[in-house]
């Protein structure tokens, strides 16, 4: 990707100069753009999803809108709390996913993955999810937004 003159990334030159800088987040769901277009057909439908189904995948190519959409659906009243994790191309190692998903559901709920932490270091797949599926299950339901798979 070439780099502008002012120096920097184009792509987030050209959302600094629209406002919308916080489209690309380090930590936690992007903010709502000041441009944007609220769906609520599609909040609907993520409403009746999520309480249909224990996991509900949102697929859709790349830049067309996941993100935003998922951002403005929780702004609404409705919506669940969401845990955000935003993986890249280097996000290829499993103690790291893991890591950043723990993380990200202790920003919610404090303390949930603290033992599976521990166990995820010995590399034992099994006994870390012996260890992790019950904080899961005893959570309040929650999002979790794993972005850039």
């Amino acid at each position: 990707m070439a780099m502008s003159r002012r120096g920097g990334n184009p792509v987030e030159r050209q959302l600094e100069l629209h406002g919308e800088h916080d489209l690309t987040p380090a930590m936690g769901l992007p903010r709502v753009p000041r441009a944007y277009v609220p769906r609520p057909r599609l909040h609907h439908l993520l409403d009746q999803a999520v309480e249909q189904a224990p996991v509900v995948l949102l697929v859709a190519p790349a830049v067309s809108g996941k993100s935003t959409l998922l951002a403005g659906w929780q702004a609404t009243e409705a919506s669940p709390p969401m845990a955000y994790v935003a993986l890249d191309a280097f996000d290829d190692h499993v103690v790291g996913f893991w890591t950043r998903v723990i993380d990200a559901l202790q920003q919610l709920h404090p303390g949930c993955g603290e033992a599976a932490r521990a166990v995820l270091g010995t590399r034992d797949t099994r006994r870390f999810l012996d260890v992790l599926l019950p904080d899961l299950a005893a959570l309040d339901p929650t999002v979790l937004v794993i972005d850039g798979l």
